[in-house]
């Protein structure tokens, strides 16, 4: 004869029940999530660029959309909590709904995978909704972009020439590829991007980022780079100075095309504080070579 769950009439087998429940009924008197595990974790998000902060009050900056990062930080605290090794989870369907212009819910979905042993470790699906308040503030950094702080300019030029489309694309782009390693830095942000035809200028928030911009042109691009500072004023009793940062790229580029006197066209193979070095033989092997100055 068959065995029915008493509470929800399925026929199930008994040797898959628990105190004579089945499994979903089990769980439903019993939840393996309760409410209250979420009644201390709240999610805090900058309105304007969804950053999210810590409980160190600490702010973390994203590129993925908001509600991935909130299903990240759930099951990360999900985790920490949940320590049993026949328990598994997946949190989907996450939305978020805007309360008022300082608080939220976000709802989820989680499905909680049980392996029970006694049954041969086979695998049950519970599917249970929560939601777990928002609350939206002002990050620190956008703070500071909504005031116009900056502390450094950052200025490009290009030795007795103007710059080139080209190589405005070039330096955005390494600019861009730079601040991504001071994300979560309050003041590592650039304020304002201003391009002329015979320089390119960048106000950024950090006076320590805006010289390790013109140590990485140095570097990389063999630039001249001069840092100054002036007195902008003061700050609890404490003197503020703003940076100035003046990177000039050589006229010359690796790559460039050269014509040296009447009849040779020379390519440019590397550039360097010193000079160019240059070649006119399409082979690396046989390489006929001059030097002329970088900045000529």
């Amino acid at each position: 004869m068959g065995y029915f769950c008493p509470l929800c009439g399925k026929s199930i087998n008994y040797a898959e029940t628990i105190e004579g429940l089945c499994i979903h009924c089990y769980y439903e008197k019993h939840p393996i999530i309760e409410d209250t595990i979420f009644k201390d974790f709240t999610l805090s998000v900058c309105k304007f660029c969804g950053a999210i902060q810590d409980k160190k009050h600490r702010w973390h900056y994203y590129d993925t959309p908001l509600e991935d990062v909130f299903i990240k930080e759930i099951a990360s605290y999900l985790k920490s909590k949940i320590k049993s090794k026949n328990i598994d989870f997946k949190i989907y369907d996450g939305s978020i709904k805007v309360l008022s212009a300082t608080s939220g819910v976000f709802s989820f979905k989680i499905d909680i995978i049980v392996s029970l042993p006694q049954h041969m470790n086979k695998r049950y699906h519970i599917i249970n909704t929560f939601e777990v308040p928002v609350y939206f503030s002002i990050c620190d950094k956008c703070k500071k972009i909504k005031s116009g702080y900056f502390e450094a300019i950052v200025r490009f030029k290009k030795a007795n020439d103007f710059i080139d489309k080209k190589t405005h694309e070039e330096i955005k782009q390494t600019l861009k590829n730079l601040m991504l390693a001071y994300t979560d830095n309050p003041k590592g942000f650039i304020l304002k991007l201003t391009e002329k035809k015979k320089f390119l200028e960048a106000k950024v928030g950090s006076g320590t980022v805006a010289k390790a911009i013109g140590s990485y042109f140095r570097k990389h691009y063999n630039a001249h780079v001069i840092v100054t500072s002036k007195l902008k004023g003061m700050v609890s009793g404490k003197n503020v100075y703003q940076l100035a940062v003046s990177i000039e790229l050589p006229k010359y580029h690796k790559g460039d095309l050269l014509k040296v006197g009447n009849e040779d066209i020379c390519v440019v193979s590397k550039v360097t504080s010193k000079g160019c070095l240059l070649y006119t033989s399409p082979s690396p092997r046989d390489l006929s070579t001059s030097r002329m100055p970088s900045s000529a």
